[in-house]
């Protein structure tokens, strides 16, 4: 094959007005120009010259590579994440149906920063395909799928099927291969928090606070049994992760917050219990969650599982105000998953999960323990997971 006839094919497959080939073919680009951190890395780490077409800069510090090197670079990116509508969408006079992106709307949303209106128009005529569609066309984004995946389950706990929804199969309504049944959101909830590994260690020793509001005529000694998880005979109120009757250890990394969710009204008073862990135990966290990474950091799943964690955290933390009782039972039925089912990576079971308190948005914790795992110095027994180090009282 005759070199004319390759470049006409490459310029065809990456959609290149040949005209502008050998112009684009001769310039450069340095690492300054393009202010986006992994292009600026690639550039220096693949750097094949100290020119730059742009900034004009020249000098031993220029790190500079070729214009369609660079191009092509910024086009597998995208590509990990879109495809071109003619591969995709349904074509009918003249165009296309489907949601559709153009290179310069996708550069924007990834913040790569080009403040040369040459470079720019380069860019992207370098890249060639300027339309773009996601890869599912008209169906969901994974991030999409497991959204909601997550807002049908919610939906069907709540007001349809609460105790055998695992056994509710009827999937007449779905349209969608991507979509995600409620009887099987819990497992991709689970593949989804594993890929990303979003646990935490809590050490032998790890201090956490829990809190017991004084009512009126309120008289006890302050001790494990009083301040930890109340006896399941008392359990009758359903919490944010417990339902009426199954008793768990609600507490936090800091006093603040245990004032913040039980709001004190000012003037009343409260003892704060001060808890010490006697064992290395995991915990699900949900308030350390990397930002969504851009095309150019992280593989497809990566990127939309993150992001839907991301949003999942903040429905699963929101105030709940009306009807706790029903509101509550989607992340009942989801910390009973994670305390009952799901395994870490390395096979571990999970003791709890921290999030953000709704209150003030620090870290709270509920640790999968009950009145016989709490104990005082000097009364610990073989079933002790926490100790209760300290009690003093505060007036809010």
């Amino acid at each position: 094959m005759s070199m004319i006839k390759r470049l006409l094919e490459e310029c065809l497959d990456k959609g290149i007005c040949p005209e502008d080939y050998d112009n684009l073919a001769q310039k450069t680009v340095c690492s300054i120009c393009i202010n986006q951190p992994e292009i600026a890395a690639f550039i220096s780490e693949n750097t094949t010259c100290n020119h730059c077409s742009y900034c004009r800069s020249e000098s031993e510090q220029t790190t500079a590579i070729q214009l369609l090197k660079i191009a092509d670079y910024i086009r597998e990116a995208i590509e990990d994440e879109y495809s071109q509508p003619v591969e995709i969408l349904y074509y009918e006079d003249g165009e296309y149906f489907g949601p559709q992106i153009t290179t310069s709307d996708i550069l924007d949303e990834e913040a790569v920063s080009i403040e040369n209106d040459d470079l720019r128009y380069d860019i992207i005529s370098a890249i060639g395909h300027d339309l773009w569609c996601p890869k599912e066309g008209l169906g969901e984004t994974p991030h999409e799928a497991l959204s909601f995946g997550w807002q049908a389950f919610c939906e069907l706990v709540k007001h349809e099927c609460r105790y055998v929804f695992l056994n509710y199969t009827d999937d007449s309504h779905y349209i969608s291969a991507s979509e995600i049944p409620p009887h099987q959101f819990l497992d991709e909830l689970g593949k989804v928090i594993n890929h990303h590994n979003i646990y935490t260690n809590l050490v032998k020793g790890k201090k956490v606070f829990r809190i017991r509001p004084l009512k009126d005529g309120d008289a006890f000694e302050p001790c494990a049994a009083e301040l930890g998880p109340p006896p399941v005979k008392f359990c009758n109120q359903a919490n944010r992760m417990s339902p009426s009757g199954i008793p768990m250890f609600y507490g936090a990394e800091a006093q603040d917050t245990c004032v913040a969710e039980v709001s004190i009204e000012r003037g009343n008073k409260a003892i704060i219990g001060e808890f010490e862990i006697t064992e290395d135990i995991v915990l699900l966290d949900l308030t350390n969650l990397p930002p969504v990474p851009t095309i150019f950091q992280e593989d497809r799943l990566t990127r939309h599982g993150l992001h839907f964690l991301r949003d999942f955290e903040k429905d699963f933390t929101k105030p709940i105000n009306n009807s706790p009782e029903i509101e509550y039972v989607p992340t009942q039925i989801v910390a009973e998953y994670v305390r009952q089912i799901l395994h870490s990576p390395r096979n571990q079971k999970i003791s709890g999960i921290i999030y953000s308190s709704s209150k003030n948005r620090k870290p709270a914790y509920v640790l999968f323990i009950n009145q016989n795992h709490v104990a005082d110095p000097g009364k610990v027994t073989k079933d002790t997971k926490m100790i209760l180090t300290t009690a003093y009282a505060i007036e809010a």
